[in-house]
């Protein structure tokens, strides 16, 4: 089962309580952030992964705009996982959100026959 577990810069998402705007917490998220993409590539679990710098933007068939699509909150970071069950998508999903305050998990589909 395959799900993309997602993280925004939204202000609906409350900041988790361990975040505070020093240094050292953002040493610790980084290293945290390489140790579980390490045992996720090392469970097997890693399908793909990124973080982002900077926002993104939209396109339409005719313009590009500046903003993001997602409710204006500009996506941070993603993770593509193939895992044994929901449950498991959940449960790395929430050590993310230990750091990221919340993750969206969605599972990737099939495309529906025409």
């Amino acid at each position: 089962m395959r799900f993309m577990l997602t993280m925004y810069a939204s202000p609906r998402v409350p900041r988790p309580p361990r975040q505070a705007e020093s240094t050292d917490w953002m040493r610790d998220m980084i290293a945290f952030m390489t140790r579980i993409d390490d045992d996720l590539r090392a469970s097997g679990e890693l399908v793909a992964d990124a973080g982002f710098s900077e926002p993104g933007f939209r396109v339409t068939s005719t313009e590009r705009h500046q903003e993001p699509l997602a409710d204006g909150s500009p996506l941070i970071g993603f993770w593509l996982v193939d895992v044994v069950s929901e449950e498991r998508a959940v449960e790395i999903a929430r050590e993310l959100a230990d750091w990221a305050g919340a993750v969206e998990v969605r599972r990737t589909g099939e495309p529906p026959a025409v």
